[in-house]
């Protein structure tokens, strides 16, 4: 049995992950128990699992903290004090799992793919981690992330996104970058747009296509409108001049899904 450590408030882990220092050494945070169990975060490579045993009751998540028990290079144990201190969630399962973060090649990536989201300075962990699970239920391929101001990382981008973070993959890069790439790859760029442009139920969406979604103050950054792109909109009938970029997001992805689901 591998050795487990107990450990106390003043170790380097414990103020690492108050301080979210592990992002900084491309590695991410994970204590939401469904996102624990999914095969894309246990096929991660697991540096530490800290667990606190008076937390975890269900058949499940004792069968998780094992899973990360034996494939974690390094194994910690805390008191149920310590473990809320730095805990993101209430309802903690009582697990805690330090990982490294994924390569994804942007080249590779576009080509194996057909459908992706490009999220271009979303700044709310919760737009974000709503992004994803929007993603993840219409079957979209890749998401790259510009003009980056929210870290996909966040534990509560993890949290909002139900560990879709983890399921989907994703880039971030710079928007010439994505831009050149995308074009470089016969993607045909849809710019969502609250003024101007098309109704988004009218494009077709068929072939390789890059839905780009911006910023919630700011829009989409100006470079993506000087290389050859789409305008879609969402027709607004009442005093507010755009939706949220979550809910906006998400009704473009699922009406592009069923037009791609026509070809």
């Amino acid at each position: 049995m591998k050795q487990i450590i107990a450990i106390s408030q003043s170790h380097e882990i414990i103020k690492k992950i108050k301080k979210n220092q592990f992002s900084k050494e491309n590695f991410f945070v994970v204590d939401d128990l469904f996102a624990l169990s999914l095969p894309e975060a246990k096929n991660c490579d697991i540096e530490y699992v800290i667990v606190c045993d008076s937390l975890i009751f269900s058949k499940e998540a004792k069968e998780i903290r094992d899973y990360y028990i034996e494939h974690a290079k390094y194994c910690f144990s805390v008191s149920e004090k310590i473990y809320t201190s730095f805990c993101e969630k209430e309802n903690c399962a009582g697990i805690t799992v330090v990982m490294k973060k994924t390569t994804v090649n942007l080249d590779h990536a576009l080509e194996h793919s057909s459908f992706v989201l490009v999220n271009d300075g979303i700044e709310q962990s919760g737009n974000l981690g709503t992004i994803f699970r929007t993603c993840d239920a219409v079957g979209v391929d890749l998401v790259i992330g510009t003009n980056v101001k929210a870290s996909v990382y966040q534990p509560k981008v993890l949290h909002a996104s139900r560990g879709m973070v983890l399921k989907i993959p994703f880039i971030e890069c710079d928007s010439r970058q994505a831009i050149q790439n995308l074009l470089d790859h016969g993607y045909t760029i849809y710019l969502c747009e609250p003024e101007d442009g098309v109704s988004f139920e009218k494009a077709t969406y068929q072939g390789k296509v890059a839905i780009v979604i911006g910023c919630e103050r700011f829009g989409i950054s100006k470079e993506w409108f000087s290389y050859p792109h789409q305008n879609i909109k969402i027709e607004m009938y009442g005093t507010m001049t755009s939706l949220n970029v979550g809910v906006a997001g998400s009704i473009i992805l699922y009406q592009a899904r069923i037009q791609r689901d026509k070809e």
